[in-house]
Formats: structure tokens, sequence, C-alpha cells
């Protein structure tokens, strides 16, 4: 599946047939997906991730500051 900024509402629907009598519906299945819902839910997740790695990375860098020996020359 791909998901896109610029597609709306996909709605998909299924009638399965019964096998004695395929006029008659077994069930009906309905699927939708909201593309441009997911594509920037999925943006906002990646930038959430990369946003959290950074703060990750700067309280190494602060903590190894704190506790790291300075390099002898």
């Amino acid at each position: 599946m791909s998901l896109s900024a610029h597609c709306g509402v996909i709605v998909e629907a299924m009638i399965q047939p019964l096998r004695s009598n395929p006029a008659l519906a077994q069930y009906l299945q309905v699927g939708v997906v909201d593309e441009a819902g997911g594509y920037q839910a999925l943006t906002d997740t990646k930038q959430a991730l990369q946003a959290m790695d950074a703060a990750r990375r700067a309280k190494q860098v602060q903590e190894a500051s704190k506790t790291a020996q300075a390099p002898q020359l």
C-alpha cells in the first residue's frame, strides 16, 4: 500500500456470494483507507521519532561532558 498527501478517502466493498446460491450474499466486507490522514500520521510519527532521537543524543553528550575525563595533551 502506498499513501499520498494528495489522495482522499478510499472505500472498497466486496460481496461474497453463497456457494449454494450465487444470487445471494453470504457476507459483505467493507474497507476504508484515508490516504491523506495515513500519510500525515506517518509523517508526524517520523518527525516525532527524529526529535526523540536528537534529544537522546543531546542528553548523552551532556551526560558524557559531566562524567568523561578531559584528554591530556
